[in-house]
């Protein structure tokens, strides 16, 4: 945006600005709006117009012009103008420029100049603690001031539940006087943050895409919830919306590759991916599609592309190692830990706690306390709750319920002890443990916790239930690395499966 105003008081429009308008625009029916800094920034998101926005000194007051350009042919579509007397009450003079653009378009968030100037400000910002003072700082001018909300809920740390409780809490005494708009985003942020049942999920993204239907993170939201509760074809379809409104957008690519992928459409997901053949990051998700497929030689093939983007040997080393159990050869798996020299304390206690995992998948008990304690040399005397938790995983001479006590003895982090429990006993083959267990994990997550899935069916097909285990819609998904359960929890995705 130009700024043409000798004043250096009004240098926060620069960013206050085009905010305004993009958030204005949300509503649009046309067009997808999306900030960027520049026409590069514009053309890598696959634009097809820009909104080019100035504001400059006149007769006193400002005069703000806005020309839409078709990115192709760089000609001036139109131009709309708007006019205000000072920087203090540009704000209405914005929303009327916005409206000019497009008709569906709202007010912004808040009428509150001090409050709008001080969101810009923590926009700027990259530090943290400097962004959220300013957000509160938006607050303050401004307590229901929803995008301001909704930002400053976002950059909550997962993990600190009782801020996030109360940075809800909060919102919500506020929501009521927030605008139509702000309340259905307020929601979403709210249901995402808290993890609220799927059904939820999907009926605040439906209300957000009542008032703008091209919202891009609505329409992900509402296709990834939507085939979590069994709308296979609604989901697809809105998750293939999505990615059309914005064909250049990784992220909503990847989001429809999971989604296919869950529906079982592997042979569509494999096209996806390979048509992302310049992002290493796809490589991995492409490699578990086509062995869900059934080619296994090409799946190796895609994941030794991948390995060899790698910096370090020994990440090499233990993602060739995870992909060796993925792909059900085990026993390489271990050797290939087992045989290699990690030079990060750190690295090595992960790759050496998922060789034990795997170990322990195998029978081969004694061989994990031998690499725990290999293990806990690696670590050095540095502190980490690894070698308590793998070695009371590795006690089978235990009854189940004295393995329990001590579990539940070991101060673990409730969420930590809860997997634990969960996997041990399956390890064990202490199925209804096991499946009781893990139906308090599915219950927590409202079913959307693939992975507890997959691990609830299997214990209690294990444990006999088999009518109770084809109840529970098993979805495939895509092993993780550094989880350290996934070697168990995607070869049970697998059986389940048939594959």
């Amino acid at each position: 945006m130009n700024l043409l105003v000798s004043d250096p008081s009004s240098e926060w429009l620069k960013t206050a600005v085009p905010i305004a308008i993009d958030y204005d625009l949300m509503t649009a029916h046309d067009f997808v709006p999306h900030l960027a800094a520049d026409d590069a920034g514009a053309a890598a998101r696959g634009a097809t117009r820009l909104l080019r926005t100035s504001i400059e000194s006149r007769q006193g007051g400002l005069h703000l012009e806005a020309s839409l350009v078709d990115v192709s042919t760089q000609k001036v579509i139109r131009v709309v103008t708007s006019d205000a007397n000072s920087a203090s009450v540009v704000l209405p003079a914005v929303n009327a420029l916005a409206k000019k653009i497009d008709p569906a378009a709202i007010d912004f968030s808040t009428k509150i100049t001090p409050a709008w100037q001080a969101l810009a400000t923590a926009e700027t910002l990259n530090n943290p603690q400097q962004r959220a003072q300013f957000l509160n700082q938006a607050i303050n001018r401004d307590p229901n001031f929803g995008l301001a909300w909704f930002a400053l809920m976002e950059m909550i740390v997962p993990n600190r539940q009782t801020e996030l409780k109360n940075m809800i809490d909060e919102g919500k005494a506020h929501r009521a006087a927030f605008s139509p708009f702000d309340r259905a985003q307020f929601d979403v942020a709210m249901n995402r943050l808290s993890s609220a049942p799927p059904a939820e999920q999907v009926k605040a993204a439906k209300a957000v895409l009542d008032l703008a239907p091209n919202d891009l993170d609505a329409a992900t939201t509402l296709g990834n919830y939507q085939i979590l509760e069994g709308e296979g074809a609604a989901g697809e379809q809105s998750l293939r919306r999505a990615a059309a409104l914005d064909p250049n957008n990784l992220e909503i690519r990847f989001q429809l590759a999971r989604g296919l992928t869950e529906l079982r459409k592997f042979k569509e997901a494999d096209a996806l991916l390979s048509g992302m053949d310049k992002t290493p990051a796809s490589y991995p998700e492409l490699a578990t599609v086509v062995l869900l497929e059934g080619d296994k030689a090409r799946a190796n093939g895609v994941i030794e592309k991948f390995i060899n983007t790698l910096p370090r040997d020994e990440f090499k080393t233990f993602v060739r190692a995870a992909w060796a159990v993925e792909s059900g050869e085990r026993q390489k798996g271990i050797d290939l830990v087992l045989g290699a020299t990690f030079k990060d304390s750190g690295f090595a206690a992960l790759a050496l706690g998922e060789a034990s995992i795997w170990q322990m998948m195998g029978g081969d008990y004694a061989g994990a306390q031998k690499t725990i304690q290999k293990l806990s040399q690696a670590l050095n005397g540095q502190p980490s709750p690894l070698p308590i938790l793998l070695g009371l995983l590795a006690d089978k001479t235990s009854s189940a319920g004295d393995w329990e006590k001590k579990m539940q003895a070991a101060g673990m982090p409730d969420s930590m002890k809860e997997f634990a429990l969960g996997y041990g006993f399956f390890l064990r083959g202490n199925n209804a443990e096991a499946a009781a267990v893990w139906q308090r994990i599915a219950d927590m997550s409202h079913g959307a916790d693939l992975h507890a899935r997959a691990m609830l069916a299997s214990s209690l097909d294990r444990a006999g239930k088999k009518a109770e285990a084809k109840r529970i819609q098993v979805l495939p998904f895509s092993p993780e690395a550094t989880d350290l359960y996934s070697g168990i929890s995607f070869a049970e995705m697998g059986r389940m499966l048939g594959k």
